[in-house]
């Protein structure tokens, strides 16, 4: 049953008397009542009567009559102001009931279910740390904008400051869009192709250009598609062979418009360093006459989880990313040795530009693989366990061995690497030494005392010393038209007497190994076409 509540205003005390209707006995102690407002005349009154100074403040209504009142957020109730109502006949025992104002529907508060409140709360939370993000990131596009201009205006500082002989910047039309080239040194000396590392450019050999020309080379130093300034296409692959495509497509239809027909020498860094092997074996004998592997990577199967992950996500997501954060999180990161301050300003300003091709075409060649083995615990008893580690998809080594003494380049290579070298260890370059001397390679190694990852530009007098034996080697005369296949099955390009590519040939068994090079073959033909 409905409880109904009535308040009552007598002119004989200046109070509101309570009377409690139902089948129970007043709280207060008045006895039975009967249920309506007709029954009110029969039945004895409250005795309680609240002061009509209490009834005006909403914390005395709300802790004494809630049940009632609806809760403490109705209004405080007023004592009438000029007239009270019209008092009943005191010994007919009745009064006139007075209503308590109507509650609004937005004056009383819905229940919530906790987690409603709790999504509630997270979304208004998430949208505030949106908005803050976006805000911060508005503010660096204004502070320090990151155009291909403002790549360019870097680079240049940094080449003007530490370069002597004469350079020239080029462009080369090739499938993906024009490759940035350094030219460095006269264009009559025979030439040098140099390639750089992953998330840099060629800029970076800035300490070695002129040492280079001193002994004889002229320098041509190619920005690899999706990084530095050349092109950066959407990169769609998937597999490892999508990856060799999209870097050594346009760098070998790059030297076929810079003339580069005849041999010529081969320096690379680190990811350039195992491209430059692909691009060795893939050229026929004689195309590269000198090779010198700085710091190579890849080298066996086994990688560091967390350098499985730096090329997984690496740190110039935070970069385009991260605004005001991403910038505080690259100068906290960002080496602090001296050697290093020259190209801090074009690191950050490379690692900026978008789209990220060149990072996203290199996620294929590396695998982060969950591998099971049995541990001993505590107890002495061994148990299964699952751990994460880094995969190369086509080590260097593989390649190699599956190649076998047979395939050995028939040119002089130097490796070179840090002695404390924090990216590719330096016990993996002794057995990439270790392997090619077995496979009957011409090869030396030479550790820099001192430097890390970059020995070229961490320590260039070591690396000079280290490169003093590279020097161009004599020319010899291009044979007469004729297709080139070597006895291990590597794919091979055909040169006439005016030093021309001709066409790509290999074995069918080789086809589906060597799918970026033919890819390369339909390239090259419309590109000299």
């Amino acid at each position: 049953m409905t409880r109904r509540c009535w308040l009552a205003y007598t002119p004989s005390a200046p109070a509101y008397r309570l009377p409690l209707p139902s089948r129970a006995a007043c709280v207060c102690g008045g006895g039975q009542a009967a249920r309506g407002p007709r029954a009110l005349s029969s039945q004895p009154r409250c005795s309680r009567a609240l002061p009509l100074s209490s009834l005006t403040s909403p914390l005395a209504v709300g802790s004494r009559r809630a049940a009632w009142l609806g809760g403490d957020s109705l209004p405080a109730l007023a004592a009438p102001s000029a007239a009270p109502p019209p008092a009943a006949d005191a010994g007919s025992g009745t009064f006139v009931p007075v209503y308590p104002p109507p509650v609004r529907r937005s004056q009383v508060k819905a229940a919530m279910h906790p987690l409603v409140a709790v999504a509630k709360a997270v979304l208004s939370l998430g949208a505030e740390v949106l908005l803050f993000w976006e805000a911060q990131r508005l503010v660096l596009s204004f502070i320090t904008p990151s155009p291909r201009e403002q790549v360019r205006r870097s680079e240049e500082r940094l080449l003007s400051s530490s370069v002597r002989s004469p350079y020239e910047h080029v462009f080369v039309p090739t499938c993906v869009g024009d490759l940035h080239v350094v030219i460095v040194g006269d264009r009559s000396n025979p030439p040098l192709l140099l390639l750089h590392g992953h998330s840099m450019s060629a800029a970076f050999f800035h300490l070695n250009f002129d040492d280079l020309v001193a002994q004889g080379w002229c320098v041509y130093a190619l920005d690899l598609p999706g990084w530095g300034r050349s092109a950066r296409p959407v990169f769609r692959g998937r597999t490892t062979e999508d990856s060799l495509d999209f870097f050594l497509t346009p760098t070998l239809q790059a030297l076929a418009e810079l003339g580069i027909t005849s041999g010529f020498g081969l320096m690379a860094h680190s990811l350039g360093a195992y491209l430059a092997l692909e691009l060795a074996f893939a050229l026929p004998p004689g195309r590269v006459t000198k090779m010198v592997l700085v710091s190579p990577a890849a080298i066996t199967s086994r990688l560091a989880l967390g350098r499985a992950i730096y090329f997984s996500l690496p740190p110039s997501i935070v970069a385009r990313r991260g605004g005001l954060l991403g910038l505080s999180f690259y100068r906290w990161k960002y080496p602090l040795e001296s050697s290093y301050e020259p190209t801090r300003d074009l690191t950050w300003q490379l690692a900026t530009q978008v789209p990220a091709s060149g990072d996203a075409a290199v996620r294929p060649m590396v695998r982060i693989h969950r591998e099971r083995r049995m541990v001993r615990g505590r107890s002495g008893r061994e148990r299964p366990a699952v751990r994460r580690v880094g995969v190369v998809t086509r080590p260097l080594v593989g390649e190699l061995e599956k190649r076998g003494a047979k395939g050995a380049l028939p040119i002089d290579i130097q490796i070179v690497c840090g002695e404390t070298d924090s990216s590719m260890p330096v016990e993996d370059v002794h057995t990439l030494h270790s392997v090619m001397l077995r496979l009957k390679y011409r090869v030396s190694l030479h550790v820099v005392k001192g430097a890390d990852h970059c020995p070229f530009f961490e320590e260039p007098g070591g690396f000079c010393e280290a490169i003093a034996a590279f020097r161009p080697a004599p020319e010899v005369e291009s044979e007469e038209s004729s297709t080139v296949l070597s006895a291990d099955g590597a794919v091979s390009m055909a040169v006439d007497s005016a030093g021309t590519m001709e066409s790509w040939r290999g074995p069918a068994s080789e086809s589906a190994r060597l799918g970026w090079m033919q890819r390369a073959e339909f390239s090259l033909r419309l590109s000299l076409t």
